[in-house]
C-alpha cells in the first residue's frame, strides 16, 4: 500500500475509496457486493486503507446552534506570516473553525472560517486583526447557504 511516502493502490483499492467517498456510512458486506469482491479482501484492504490514506471525521451543523459561519480572507505583509496567522487564531480561538497558510493571491496570505452569533461579535474580531501590525486587509463573506454536489469518482479523469 504505501511505500517511501508513496501509496500503490490497484482497481479494487480505487473501488473501495470511491464506494467510502460517496457514503462512509456503507458496510463492507454492501462493497463487496457491490464491486463483487470477496469480503475479506474489502475487509483488509478497507482497514489497510483506513489507516494509511482515509480520513474519517464528523462535522457539525453549528447554525442548530445559532451560530453563523463566515470565511475571512486576510492578506499580510512583512513579518512571519506562520507567526500571525498563529497570532490569530490564538487570538480568536473561540471563533476560528479552521485557518490556512495561503500562496496564489499576492494579497491573501491566509483563509480562515469563523463562528459568530452577531454582527456585533463579528465586528469585533475583524477589527482585532485589522490592528494587528503586519495585517494589510481583512476580507469576509458570510456563508448562506452550503451548495453540495455529488461527490464524484475521485480517480476519474476527464
Amino acid at each position: 500500500m504505501q511505500n517511501n511516502n508513496r501509496v500503490s493502490m490497484d482497481g479494487i483499492d480505487k473501488s473501495i475509496i470511491n464506494e467510502l467517498i460517496h457514503d462512509p456510512h456503507l458496510s463492507s458486506k454492501h462493497i463487496s457486493d457491490k464491486i463483487e469482491v470477496p469480503l475479506s479482501t474489502v475487509q483488509r484492504r478497507r482497514t489497510a486503507l483506513e489507516i494509511s490514506i482515509l480520513n474519517k471525521m464528523y462535522s457539525l451543523d453549528l447554525s442548530t446552534f445559532g451560530w453563523r459561519i463566515a470565511d475571512l480572507l486576510i492578506g499580510m505583509h512583512n513579518g512571519d506570516p506562520h507567526s500571525t496567522a498563529s497570532n490569530i487564531v490564538k487570538e480568536n480561538s473561540k471563533n476560528i473553525v479552521s485557518a490556512s497558510l495561503r500562496i496564489g493571491s499576492p494579497e491573501i496570505n491566509l483563509g480562515a472560517q469563523i463562528r459568530y452569533k452577531s454582527s456585533q461579535e463579528l465586528h469585533q474580531i475583524l477589527q482585532n486583526i485589522r490592528a494587528l501590525d503586519n495585517v494589510d486587509r481583512v476580507e469576509w463573506s458570510e456563508i448562506v447557504e452550503d451548495i453540495a454536489i455529488d461527490k464524484v469518482d475521485v480517480f476519474h479523469n476527464p
